[in-house]
């Protein structure tokens, strides 16, 4: 079960995500996430405590890259777990967004 907890501060949103995302999770994220880029200076995803994800997340993921090009909303993932970063290089989603450690 997927759990996001949300800090704000000085106009920075930190998503800190935590358990498996499969579709439903990726779907509920995305909800929170996508309306974020209104007031949000800059939004920061922290994928530490995620071992697994299905591809909707990509898909949830490039939408918010979207948003976030758009709004000129800065979007950096961090510290993102092995497995996931594993989806992201053979996907080659690494390339379109920014992964911090």
């Amino acid at each position: 079960m997927m759990k996001v907890k949300l800090a704000k501060d000085n106009g920075t949103f930190t998503f800190t995500v935590a358990g498996d995302i499969n579709t439903p999770a990726a779907r509920e994220l995305g909800k929170e996430l996508h309306p974020a880029f209104e007031k949000a200076k800059r939004v920061e995803l922290d994928f530490s405590q995620v071992a697994y994800a299905t591809s909707e997340l990509l898909r949830i993921l490039r939408m918010a890259q979207d948003i976030s090009t758009t709004k000129n909303v800065p979007m950096t993932l961090r510290n993102v777990s092995e497995p996931v970063m594993n989806m992201f290089r053979l996907t080659r989603f690494d390339a379109i967004v920014t992964i911090v450690p």
